[in-house]
């Protein structure tokens, strides 16, 4: 879910610089399993979401893609809303794209994000000043 939101399908509490999100959620948060951190996902973990064998684009009229590993209805698939990112105040691709950040940084003024919409995904670098979403994971004991 993302940060914040109160269903799979919130966008959240809004977005987030990759500084912020990174210092918030890189010792992770309690909270997930009872045992568990929330975490940013990592690099891996979001290459893993360009080639997913099936995803679909809406879920409960929400702008979004669901990525599942089967085909049809999967209570394990993951949902990411479009809601774009935040330049200069101003919000870029909302409803439309989903911009997610994963926790590796490139350098010291770039990072990787996870990009999507009906047609395409991809993990691009971007600028660590641009606002995104943060998708949390949840991090198991010894993970």
């Amino acid at each position: 879910m993302n940060e914040g939101a109160r269903s799979e399908e919130d966008f959240g509490e809004g977005y987030w610089t990759f500084e912020n999100a990174l210092a918030r959620f890189s010792s992770g948060t309690q909270g997930c399993d009872a045992v568990g951190v929330w975490r940013l996902p990592t690099l891996e973990e979001v290459n893993s979401f360009v080639n997913f064998p099936n995803s679909s684009t809406y879920r409960i009229a929400v702008p979004g893609r669901q990525f599942s590993d089967k085909d049809g209805y999967d209570p394990t698939s993951l949902f990411f809303p479009f809601a774009g990112y935040v330049s200069g105040g101003m919000l870029g691709y909302g409803g439309t794209r989903g911009y997610f950040w994963s926790s590796q940084g490139e350098g010291t003024v770039e990072a990787h994000y996870l990009t999507f919409n009906v047609g395409y995904c991809n993990v691009y670098i971007t600028g660590r000043n641009y606002a995104l979403s943060v998708r949390l994971f949840c991090a198991l004991p010894g993970e």
